[in-house]
């Protein structure tokens, strides 16, 4: 299936990196996210956002990627029962994955600082 919603150009770029860097379609890494959401992770990721010293980007770019029906039921479920628009549920997901990508990368990259 289809799924069509609107994410920052910088997060998209970061995402199709993200992707990239690991032999993968930008759409199967989604996928993979997606397919294993929770209600906490939604909860994360308003209270990354809330703890943020500055609001997340506008989601000026439009994006589509291919998702199996199982994950747009979730979404829908998810949409449903939080009154969250499928978009900002994708989006929370995607912030939360790079956010957690970036740690990541701090961590396992000594060259980094660790401020």
């Amino acid at each position: 299936m289809q799924l069509t919603g609107r994410i920052s150009e910088q997060a998209l770029s970061d995402i199709q990196a993200a992707a990239a860097a690991r032999n993968s379609s930008t759409s199967k890494l989604l996928s993979a996210q997606l397919s294993s959401l929770t209600d906490d992770d939604i909860c994360l990721g308003i209270r990354r956002r809330l703890n943020s010293p500055t609001p997340p980007a506008s989601p000026d770019k439009r994006t589509t990627m291919s998702v199996p029906l199982v994950v747009m039921d979730k979404l829908d479920f998810l949409s449903e029962r939080t009154g969250l628009a499928r978009d900002n549920i994708v989006r929370l997901v995607i912030e939360n994955y790079l956010d957690q990508d970036h740690a990541n990368d701090h961590t396992n990259n000594p060259s980094i600082d660790h401020d």
